[in-house]
């Protein structure tokens, strides 16, 4: 029987983070440790055990850990059936992450889930935990591979039961069944996407448990026939300018001028428009948004920022902690049309201009992102994604510095092994490897694959590395269907990166906010690690 439906703790697992004077005589304390009350809090733990919907019926007792912001260890504590609650005394504020387990007698867990919160000194949060049962033994991952959102097979797809050799996987239509035997439902999937001279491998390590079902999209092809789409744009004003986006494409328009030109890949897109009040600061004052625009051949788009299409943005603030310097950061909007646009973000004043809600539809969403460069490739990122505009706090995340990556093979192509020391709270690694001309930006599209490129991304979450803290890239030259070319070359410059990832979410939906695949409103994604060179 597949046990693999979602069990949402509300009302069965509920986590209540606040200051609490008193705590009902039911179930014991745990101490984090820290001393004194200031700025700290208590995590109150309580169980409905009736609920039996929520919570799996042979299961004995809850284990729970807690990280996050000022703790350097998990905090754990455990709850006996039939006890209903507990409480975590003097957790430090700030962000934490909540691992719930259900375990049966015989101390297996039935059923896990993680969720967040966060301890802020005098008030009270609360999380809910979202739990899915495990099923011990094997079963199906699904991988689903698109081109340009089209159902198409990848160039290549191999996959990795437990730990055993990796093989070729067999799709039709872009879509893949993985037979999975693992008893603990540890998998690997490698997926090679080609386009041109421009090479892509992903590589994924998870559980079951955390990702049954993959949606990856290879990069579309660069169109020989690309379409034109330019207009007039009125309402300019001198000092000032405007940025056209559509689809894949971005054109400019200047005072006197008065007009703009790009090229896209054909579709059907929103066009967003936005207008510089001042090009030095990059003061954006109004915004136009035209909606589901057809680009399948060339066409004529005017855009009139005086007319009453156009519209003044949102202005909020940003607040970044734990800054070394001035942190680098943008914010860009993605409508429900697939067209990104680039709001910015003044680094002055520390604003950022946002798309009203009034303005919003479907799947519009904003990606705030914050990156901090530290000494010797250190570097701490934060990426927010939230529909509605606000004022936003991020915190950057703890530094990230024992990664070391060093060459284990350089024929018939190179690999590399990267090492490192567990890092707090991290639910998942990613290690990439490319070329100086791999993948930075959608804006060198054509310059890359012109050039050539070739990049290697690897993602592991936290629970199918266990104990372990080290990763050899897969030799995958024996495999059927495999190209050596498609490694990465020794004698040249490899750039490399090592990162920790948290955040206030599970791995698919980190999975989905990376890719940005409908991302969830409030989803933030927090990466500490390094970078560096090496030539193998």
């Amino acid at each position: 029987m597949n046990r693999q439906r979602l069990l949402l703790l509300a009302g069965g697992l509920i986590i209540v983070a606040g200051l609490l004077a008193v705590v009902t005589s039911c179930g014991g304390d745990n101490d984090a440790g820290i001393t004194g009350s200031r700025d700290a809090g208590d995590l109150v733990i309580a169980v409905n055990w009736g609920n039996s919907r929520f919570i799996p019926p042979d299961a004995v007792r809850i284990d729970v850990a807690v990280s996050g912001e000022g703790l350097r260890e998990p905090v754990t504590a455990t709850i006996q059936r039939p006890e209903s609650q507990t409480v975590i005394r003097n957790l430090p504020v700030g962000f934490k992450q909540v691992f719930g387990e259900a375990k049966n007698s015989q101390g297996q867990t039935v059923a896990r889930g993680s969720g967040n919160t966060r301890i802020d000194e005098g008030q009270r949060a609360s999380v809910d935990i979202v739990m899915a049962e495990v099923t011990p033994g094997g079963g199906t991952v699904l991988v689903h591979t698109t081109r340009g959102g089209v159902p198409t097979n990848a160039d290549f797809v191999a996959f990795q039961d437990g730990n055993g050799a990796w093989q070729v996987a067999q799709g039709t239509g872009g879509q893949y069944a993985l037979n999975i035997t693992d008893n603990d439902g540890r998998y690997g999937v490698a997926i090679v996407c080609v386009n041109g001279t421009e090479v892509s491998v992903s590589i994924l390590h998870a559980t079951r448990a955390e990702l049954g079902e993959i949606h990856h999209e290879c990069s579309q092809p660069l169109s020989q026939s690309l379409v034109t789409v330019s207009g007039a744009i009125g309402g300019l004003g001198m000092g000032g300018g405007a940025t056209v986006f559509l689809g894949t494409g971005m054109g400019f328009g200047y005072p006197l001028i008065n007009t703009y030109s790009l090229q896209t890949v054909p579709g059907t897109y929103d066009l967003i428009a936005l207008r510089y009040a001042n090009l030095e600061t990059s003061t954006v004052d109004k915004v136009l948004i035209r909606r589901n625009v057809s680009a399948t051949t060339d066409t004529t788009q005017d855009i009139d920022f005086n007319s009453a299409e156009a519209f003044a943005p949102e202005m909020h603030t940003v607040t970044v902690l734990g800054a070394t310097g001035r942190a680098v950061g943008s914010v860009v909007f993605r409508s429900n049309g697939k067209t990104v646009a680039g709001l910015g973000w003044r680094t002055d004043t520390d604003t950022y201009p946002g798309i009203p809600t009034s303005k919003l539809v479907g799947n519009d969403f904003h990606l705030l992102s914050v990156t901090d460069y530290g000494s010797q490739g250190v570097l701490r990122t934060v990426l927010r994604h939230f529909k509605v505009p606000a004022d936003i706090t991020v915190s950057l995340p703890d530094a990230f510095v024992s990664p070391e990556v060093t060459t284990v093979a350089t024929a018939p192509y190179a690999r590399f092994a990267a090492s490192w020391s567990a890092y707090p709270d991290a639910q998942a690694y990613s290690l990439s490897y490319h070329t100086p001309t791999a993948p930075m930006g959608r804006s060198s599209k054509r310059s890359r694959q012109q050039s050539g490129s070739i990049s290697w991304f690897v993602a592991l979450s936290a629970n199918w590395l266990g104990a372990n803290s080290s990763y050899t890239l897969p030799d995958f030259s024996a495999l059927s269907g495999w190209n050596n070319t498609w490694g990465l070359p020794a004698g040249q410059v490899i750039e490399w990166s090592v990162l920790a990832v948290s955040s206030n979410r599970n791995i698919p939906d980190i999975v989905a906010g990376l890719l940005q695949q409908q991302p969830v409103d409030g989803l933030e994604i927090r990466q500490s690690g390094k970078v560096g060179n090496i030539t193998p």
